[in-house]
């Protein structure tokens, strides 16, 4: 009797210690479903600002990526590593999503992050809230709100990031700094979620009760952390939906952007490529070359080594507008396509966003300019050869929209993924590519 049941209990033991340790997910079978994502300069856009000036959204976009790579820069370094509450960045996401709260339920949005470890919003009563377009939500006016304690959900509570246990009422709290001086602090809670119709209940989330931002106009409510770390939306459907994908439109053409659990996450039997253990959650791929024109470049295999603290590689990130290059690759490639356009004028302006432009009065055409590809990762079962299509790589003024990091730091940003399904299947470690006319039909 005692023998069956010690062998019971180390069996029961051996199952808890396999599921990945994450957000306690929800309790019911889920089935997959899928949400729009919307660009903050589109019209459908809660952020949308119709006063501004094309030329000034497009500057306001420069300084957001700007900013984005900075952010990107310092949390690799080394100072970032030993600073347990290292900055992040708020206002320069590109998407919003839209979904519903409480019970019962209430409109409400945040930035798609795959970056951010955290889904988070402005809460009343709310001592310190920035300008945002919709009513602040009112957790004590939800039947499903609670907040986590820090004795009764210890363990939830230390998977929340720069969380602070106790507290004077002994809630669980937390603090998120922003690279550009805004903050969130407030009540690390639960609440049921509901996504284009699907109800998700007890999930974690930051109910911001002091918040700030530097930015005058208006913004979205909060974040939706979709990155890795356990307090994120996708970690925490994982165990229900291992996978999910996303599909970036051209901004041009509509919003037809979207972002898919579970069953219909669309993941590509053909070009896969390992998903890499990344520092901070964020999805990182390996890269073993590339190529330009058909010529494999002469770049160093140090540039996209991968390394056991998580450097190298190269990374997705929505919040990403143009790809960054580590800056000896990205020369290789500039010079690469000069020589391949031996008999057109190019531009290199030092203080422009673009380094490398052409000139269509001198008979340029992105349809003439040398293919992009690149040679991702094979570890003897993934690994696969992409082109970029030349739409996303050359812009309007013939400047080609990839930008060196001079830090080391390869981004691969959502402007050369434009018309291409993204899928993440969490379970088998593996990121998958498809080239699609439009992101409806993914």
């Amino acid at each position: 009797m005692a023998s069956s049941f010690v062998l019971s209990f180390i069996a029961l033991i051996s199952i808890a210690i396999t599921i990945p340790l994450c957000m306690s997910s929800p309790k019911t079978a889920l089935r997959g479903f899928e949400t729009r994502l919307i660009h903050r300069d589109s019209p459908e856009s809660p952020l949308y600002n119709p006063s501004l000036t094309r030329a000034q959204r497009k500057e306001a976009a420069r300084r957001r990526s700007i900013a984005r790579q900075n952010y990107l820069t310092r949390r690799m370094s080394p100072a970032a590593v030993s600073n347990a509450t290292a900055r992040i960045d708020y206002d320069n996401g590109v998407y919003v999503m839209r979904y519903k709260i409480g019970t019962p339920p209430v409109d409400t949005f945040g930035y798609f992050d795959t970056a951010s470890a955290l889904i988070w919003m402005q809460c009343n009563p709310c001592k310190k809230c920035y300008n945002q377009s919709i009513p602040i939500f009112e957790p004590g006016k939800s039947s499903s709100y609670r907040k986590l304690m820090c004795d009764d959900d210890r363990v939830e509570c230390g998977l929340v990031p720069d969380n602070g246990c106790p507290s004077e009422d002994g809630s669980c709290t937390y603090i998120t700094a922003y690279e550009d001086g805004a903050s969130s602090e407030g009540v690390a809670s639960k609440e049921t979620f509901m996504l284009e119709g699907e109800t998700i209940p007890d999930m974690t989330f930051g109910c911001g009760l002091k918040n700030s931002d530097t930015d005058p106009d208006e913004n979205p409510p909060g974040v939706v952390g979709a990155g890795r770390e356990p307090s994120s939306l996708v970690a925490q459907l994982i165990r229900e939906r291992t996978r999910f994908s996303f599909c970036i439109s051209p901004f041009n053409r509509g919003n037809r952007s979207n972002v898919k659990f579970g069953s219909k996450a669309v993941i590509h039997e053909g070009n896969q490529t390992p998903l890499l253990p990344g520092r901070y959650g964020w999805y990182h791929i390996g890269v073993e070359g590339i190529s330009v024109d058909g010529t494999r470049l002469n770049i160093s295999e140090d540039v996209f080594r991968w390394r056991p603290e998580g450097r190298g590689g190269i990374i997705i990130d929505t919040g990403t507008t143009y790809t960054h290059l580590a800056s000896e690759a990205y020369y290789a490639v500039q010079s690469a396509v000069i020589n391949a356009l031996p008999n057109y004028k190019h531009k290199i302006n030092p203080h422009s966003e673009f380094l490398l432009c052409y000139d269509s009065d001198d008979g340029f055409h992105m349809n003439i300019a040398p293919d992009i590809e690149f040679h991702f990762r094979d570890d003897r079962r993934h690994g696969f050869d992409y082109t970029l299509d030349p739409t996303n790589v050359w812009n309007e003024d013939d400047c080609m929209t990839i930008k060196p990091d001079y830090h080391g730091l390869s981004v691969l940003g959502i402007n050369q993924l434009e018309n291409v399904n993204v899928g993440i299947d969490l379970q088998n470690n593996i990121v998958t590519f498809k080239d699609t006319d439009d992101c409806r039909d993914t």
